[in-house]
């Protein structure tokens, strides 16, 4: 269901760079149905009102496509169907194109200069098997004070639970302005200006990066090692994986669904740093899924959590 805008409003204004707790509030005060690319550009007035800052016009943008728009996952709809303007509108569905679509239309409306970025995007549990550049995603990117930011609104509004077409709906404010250093491990562009970085990756190093999931994002994961996605061992060798969180973590789960594998650790630390010393199961080619918690895994229950990690093990 939409979200909504009202043809009267109040003309109260945010200082500079309203947080995100005052564009919510702003957003969910509207009562006025946008359902076509008329009612989007009126949106567009109502927000350039509100707000007279390039930044909380901006982040309103952000978050009114990212809380208003779902990823269609069913792959007998019709591509124009999910990347037209209109019918992006009108039916709050699309792929990423589309979500492009209408996130750089309204930047247009509101007076900020937005570009489509077309790359690669890697989710958390996918393997790169490509040698070639291949692009299957898009995204933006935006003008503001002097430089050019980066933006994935798609993955921003939610994401595909694994081996399911079932689009759980979450808004996520880490694709917004997301730093290009952590941008690019998971976001590799056509065009590698488009990288925003003084030294480019090149394909094969950000083949080499392991798959990094949304749990990582949510635990706020600042670095973490090794940062090659294969693990080139022996059974039996140790191997210490490590991280710096912005929130608490005490345990860590290993899993293999290849070969059937799980065990929990307690996490130790140093400093700001947490570790783990982990012994490599058995030989053969198998993943490695990394799971990291504050939760007490000794306690019974079902824990729901996100992937943080994927790497590839290769030992002899």
């Amino acid at each position: 269901m939409c979200l909504t805008i009202c043809l009267l409003f109040s003309q109260k204004s945010f200082a500079k760079d309203a947080d995100w707790g005052s564009v919510d509030r702003f957003l969910q005060s509207q009562n006025y149905p946008v359902n076509s690319a008329k009612d989007l550009q009126k949106l567009a007035e109502n927000i350039t009102a509100y707000f007279p800052d390039s930044l909380s016009r901006l982040k309103a943008v952000y978050a009114w496509v990212s809380d208003n728009i779902s990823y269609q996952t069913d792959e007998h709809v019709s591509y124009r169907s999910v990347y037209n303007l209109d019918s992006v509108i009108k039916y709050k569905s699309a792929v990423c194109a589309g979500y492009v679509n209408v996130f750089a239309e309204l930047c247009n409306f509101v007076g900020i200069t937005c570009k489509e970025v077309a790359g690669y995007g890697r989710s958390g549990s996918h393997s790169i098997i490509n040698e070639k550049f291949t692009a299957n995603h898009s995204w933006a990117a935006v003008w503001l004070d002097s430089k050019w930011q980066l933006i994935d609104v798609t993955w921003g509004s939610g994401y595909t639970l694994e081996g399911t077409n079932n689009f759980i709906k979450k808004r996520n404010d880490w694709f917004f302005f997301t730093a290009p250093e952590k941008f690019i491990l998971d976001h590799y562009p056509k065009n590698a200006e488009w990288q925003l970085l003084k030294d480019t990756v090149s394909w094969q190093s950000f083949t080499n990066y392991p798959g990094i999931g949304l749990g990582a994002r949510e635990n706020e994961i600042t670095t973490f090692s090794p940062m090659q996605a294969q693990l080139n061992t022996k059974a039996g060798d140790v191997i210490t994986f490590s991280f710096k969180a912005a929130q608490p973590i005490n345990t860590i789960l290993f899993e293999s669904k290849q070969i059937g594998f799980k065990e929990v650790y307690d996490l130790q630390k140093i400093g700001s740093t947490y570790y783990c010393n982990f012994r490599i199961p058995k030989s053969g080619v198998y993943d490695l899924q990394i799971d990291l918690s504050n939760i007490d895994r000794s306690k019974p229950g079902t824990y729901a959590s996100l992937v943080d990690f994927v790497y590839a093990i290769n030992a002899e």
